[in-house]
């Protein structure tokens, strides 16, 4: 028994912290024999770290485990593939665009968030009519996901959906969607960010004071210079940089 054979056998071990350190021991030496005992101790729903540990060692052996962990992911959802699902989407591989579109269809919310998420990374155009339609889901943390994401992609077609995700129930949707309209940059978006401006949230109208500054244009600055300014809200949101990443990092 080689010492890569060792370390699968170790992933079974029934301490967490012997599993953790194999995965993390079989990532750094890359060997492709370690793919599916990998991929197992993802879906290990008795360890988050081990999980974790998994899915970066995946991450490390790269293109090779892209084929093995979109099988892993089942076609009626039941498991939580969140931990494949993240792989899939740092590793960035194209293959994973179609599987992660379907997962899209899943009823786990956070397996479907995972999705979204990774959809946004891989950067392909073919997710932005999904992520469109993610826009209108019932979950408000997928909302925020999308808009997220389709700011990454930043397509011209995801302006108008954007544009309307300003007006969502949910602000930190409106607030993400403003991020992403600054981030696509497409003058279509000035007039409705102007309308923004009197959002009842304050984390919400300061970021769309910030992103009209960037988009600029002369009906921005006439709208900007008409605002009473309010330095306590943007002290706050200075202090306060990644409240957005905060609230979807504790609804994985």
């Amino acid at each position: 028994m080689d010492g890569v054979e060792k370390l699968i056998e170790q992933l079974k071990d029934e301490d967490e912290y012997v599993r953790d350190s194999a995965g993390y021991a079989l990532g750094r030496l890359g060997d492709e024999r370690a793919i599916q005992p990998l991929i197992e101790r993802i879906y290990d729903e008795s360890s988050p770290i081990v999980s974790d540990a998994a899915s970066n060692a995946l991450v490390e052996i790269g293109e090779r485990a892209v084929k093995a962990l979109i099988e892993s992911l089942t076609d009626d959802g039941n498991n939580d593939g969140t931990y494949a699902i993240e792989a899939l989407g740092r590793i960035g591989d194209k293959r994973a665009v179609k599987p992660l579109i379907k997962v899209l269809k899943y009823i786990d919310d956070g397996t479907r968030r995972s999705a979204v998420r990774a959809l946004g990374r891989l950067g392909d155009v073919r997710a932005v009519e999904p992520l469109i339609n993610a826009l209108k889901d019932d979950d408000p943390i997928l909302r925020e996901s999308a808009a997220m994401s389709l700011g990454e992609l930043g397509d011209e077609h995801a302006v108008e959906p954007l544009i309307n995700a300003l007006i969502d129930e949910d602000p930190y949707v409106r607030e993400r969607a403003t991020i992403a309209l600054g981030t696509i940059s497409d003058v279509r978006a000035v007039e409705p960010l102007i309308n923004a401006l009197i959002d009842e949230d304050p984390y919400v109208r300061e970021r769309v004071s910030i992103v009209l500054e960037t988009i600029g244009g002369e009906k921005a600055i006439e709208a900007l210079k008409n605002r009473e300014p309010d330095e306590s809200i943007r002290n706050l949101l200075e202090a306060n940089p990644h409240r957005l990443v905060s609230r979807s990092m504790n609804h994985l």
